[in-house]
């Protein structure tokens, strides 16, 4: 087994780029570009890669405590650290 990434069809690939910078730049011939597009591997990638910008920029108008990654474990979100202060509140009583 390597360590790298595997490589993606280079069609999807192609399709997928195309879609991304054509939805940032010419959204509306990208979503008339999309319409009549078949189920090739690029034209996967062209969706994808049209919905990967979408999403994208949703994100931008989100507040930043949704931005972070949620998959990924926060310290600050562990019980034990949460009671701490709660503990120490006792203590001082």
């Amino acid at each position: 087994m390597s360590d790298q990434e595997p490589t993606a069809n280079p069609a999807y690939q192609k399709g997928f780029n195309e879609g991304y910078i054509m939805m940032k730049y010419l959204p509306q011939l990208a979503e008339e570009i999309s319409k009549g597009l078949g189920d090739s591997d690029r034209s996967s990638g062209f969706k994808d890669g049209k919905a990967e910008y979408q999403l994208e920029k949703a994100k931008e108008h989100l507040p930043s405590w949704l931005k972070r990654d949620f998959t990924k474990k926060d310290v600050s979100n562990d019980k034990s650290e949460r009671t701490k202060g709660k503990e120490a509140d006792r203590d001082k009583e």
